[in-house]
């Protein structure tokens, strides 16, 4: 499982597009992670590719102390 940390995740997505992209963040996670899985013998798996959805937030809370905000994002305590 992969997620974000923190501000250096945030800068490189903000200076990786010269132009304006539907689903930019979806864009940029498929090409980063994209490549990564076959070296972990992984398949990438993305929970914006549609139907069925997978249950990542779950997945999530099995990997770190996390739990849900009242609108549903998950909240890690010292992360955010």
């Amino acid at each position: 499982m992969v997620w974000n940390a923190g501000l250096q995740m945030l800068q490189a997505f903000a200076g990786s597009f010269d132009l304006p992209q539907q689903d930019p963040m979806d864009t940029w996670t498929r090409r980063v992670v994209g490549p990564i899985a076959p070296a972990f013998k992984a398949q990438a798996l993305f929970p914006f590719d549609g139907t069925p959805y997978l249950p990542f937030q779950q997945w999530a809370q099995r990997t770190e102390p996390v739990f849900p905000s009242p609108i549903g994002a998950l909240i890690h305590p010292i992360y955010g």
